[in-house]
């Protein structure tokens, strides 16, 4: 965190460059969109050069993840209530989001998991430790059993008050 606080004070005292920040453009495109889709464009700007076709491609994986990325704050902040933590010092408050992050980081794993026809319906197991199911059931008061991802995900929105959603297809 030093590096953080000193940026904040170096912007604070007006203590920063002010040329404008080197700022490349990587589009890039669908070239072969399925039958009947609308091909996607995509035109993510970063600080990283861009020049060549790899510089473009490596920029365009990196970008590609930033939903999953989004998903993983989402959760932190709203699932996990990492910024709800009341604890009294800057230590005590890293620990405690280290030890949420790993719960998020393997909550954005289930969830896209769930998404996945291939894998909603395997064992959860496959994505998120054993325990998770067993409390679930202990809490449900039921006995322990072989949850798929999709029935593991569904039973843990309930716990937040999600109803589950049928499929119509």
């Amino acid at each position: 965190m030093p590096g953080l606080v000193s940026q904040i004070l170096h912007v604070r005292k007006r203590a920063f460059r002010r040329e404008p920040p080197a700022v490349s453009a990587a589009r890039a495109w669908e070239a072969s969109p399925p039958a009947g889709a609308t091909p996607l464009e995509w035109l993510p700007l970063t600080g990283e050069p861009a020049g060549t076709p790899a510089d473009i491609e490596r920029t365009a994986r990196t970008h590609s993840c930033r939903m999953q990325i989004e998903a993983f704050h989402t959760g932190q902040k709203s699932g996990m209530s990492v910024e709800g933590c009341q604890v009294q010092s800057a230590k005590k408050t890293g620990a405690a989001a280290a030890v949420l992050s790993v719960i998020a980081a393997a909550l954005t794993n289930l969830r896209l998991a769930v998404r996945d026809p291939g894998l909603a319906s395997r064992t959860a197991t496959d994505i998120v430790p054993a325990v998770w199911g067993e409390a679930l059931s202990r809490h449900r008061k039921g006995r322990p059993k072989e949850w798929t991802v999709a029935e593991l995900w569904n039973a843990l929105a309930r716990l937040g008050g999600h109803l589950t959603l049928q499929r119509s297809d």
